[in-house]
């Protein structure tokens, strides 16, 4: 089992990549499509580990709509943005064991 969930989304001409670690730290990397990989991505962020202030949302308030992550904002197409939105909040879901002690 890895330490971390991750969704990719791509827009050209780039590729966003969003983890969750399972200590519960959010990072986002923003690259070219066409880059080398072992490229550095272009932008990094991550949120603080015990500041629940600056977890990854997504922001529809904005104009435009964007992903933040700690301080930094993401101006990802809207398509891309309801997909990071859906997966951010089924990250955050909590987990209900059964009587046999699996996940629901």
């Amino acid at each position: 089992m890895s330490g971390y969930a991750s969704i990719k989304v791509q827009f050209r001409p780039y590729v966003l990549d969003l983890s969750r670690w399972n200590d519960g730290q959010w990072i986002a990397a923003m690259s070219r499509l066409n880059d080398d990989p072992g490229t550095p991505p272009i932008v990094i962020a991550q949120c603080g580990l015990r500041d629940p202030s600056a977890s990854a949302h997504v922001s529809l308030d904005t104009s435009p709509p964007r992903l933040c992550v700690g301080g930094a904002q993401f101006a990802v197409p809207m398509k891309q943005l309801l997909r990071i939105r859906d997966w951010i909040d089924l990250q955050n879901a909590p987990v209900i064991a059964t009587d046999t002690g699996a996940p629901e």
